[in-house]
């Protein structure tokens, strides 16, 4: 017997002789199904609301030092916010740095440049080890290290005027980190 639109299916015992034995077996299975649909609805919900406790107590831990600057709603605005940001070099990598120590929820890095040698002495994100390694790369596994948490997309290319407005769906803010006039035309 499959119960119509539950995709539940149940074997009909075989001492379901008549109409009436059958029909009162159907109702006892509905009334199940239902009863298991509801504690299943009930279970996510209550699951969805202490998943919702679990992640404000992590942010209370980890960002517990921003309470007196920060307010516990403050800091739930700021682990529901998506900011963009273009330059992952000297600047870039300070922000990125400060804006995942901060609580920002989400990040999407952008730049199409890769560390050189000369870079080691000035941005916080070169090391010895990636030299070579694509920027936003670099800018996204240093978010990973501090924390997991956070959502970020690296983006390894520039910016420009056929891919601004793509980058910038669905963001919060937009930081702008290059380190010319012209990347910024």
């Amino acid at each position: 017997l499959l119960l119509k639109g539950s995709g539940h299916r149940t074997d009909i015992p075989s001492g379901c002789t008549s109409a009436a034995m059958l029909t009162s077996f159907m109702r006892s299975q509905t009334v199940l199904l239902l009863r298991e649909k509801s504690l299943a609805k009930t279970s996510q919900n209550t699951y969805l609301a202490s998943e919702k406790r679990c992640k404000m107590a992590e942010i209370r831990a980890r960002h517990s030092r921003n309470i007196p600057a920060l307010s516990e709603k403050d800091m739930e605005k700021l682990a529901a916010s998506r900011v963009l940001v273009v330059g992952c070099g000297g600047l870039g990598g300070n922000i990125i740095e400060y804006l995942t120590r901060a609580g920002v929820g989400s990040l999407t890095v952008v730049d199409g440049d890769v560390f050189e040698e000369s870079n080691l002495n000035r941005q916080i994100l070169c090391t010895s080890e990636n030299i070579g390694q694509k920027k936003a790369l670099a800018a996204a596994e240093r978010v990973k290290a501090i924390d997991p948490a956070v959502k970020v997309i690296a983006v390894c290319d520039f910016l420009t005027k056929d891919n601004a407005s793509e980058l910038m769906s669905d963001i919060d803010l937009v930081v702008d980190a290059l380190d010319n006039a012209a990347a910024r035309l």
